[in-house]
């Protein structure tokens, strides 16, 4: 099959020539109703995919916020015991230290 002219080869019909019928008409687009609730339901499964990710994110992001306000909570909690007991422990050591030192001067 000779090719004429340029027009010749962008036209339909010496494609279909060159194609069997049955990929000729697979590849045709189609405008029925099927392929509107197609693409309407990929456009759902996309906005329900778009949704669950931006949940799942922000529940991630929810939690490690909570871990770190509980870590920085139980370290804050600690550090203050921490400094009590030695407080604690300091002034008992002074006292007990200026007691002895109270009776030895007495007893003397």
């Amino acid at each position: 099959m000779a090719v004429k002219n340029l027009s010749q080869l962008t036209s339909t019909k010496f494609w279909q020539k060159l194609t069997p019928p049955a990929l000729v008409n697979y590849c045709k687009p189609s405008i029925s109703n099927e392929s509107r609730i197609d693409k309407v339901e990929v456009l759902v499964i996309v906005v329900v995919v778009e949704v669950v990710v931006v949940v799942v994110v922000v529940v991630v992001v929810v939690v490690v916020v909570v871990v770190v306000v509980i870590v920085v909570v139980v370290v804050v909690v600690v550090v203050v015991v921490v400094v009590v007991v030695v407080v604690v422990v300091v002034v008992i050591v002074v006292w007990l230290n200026y007691n002895y030192y109270c009776v030895i001067n007495a007893e003397s």
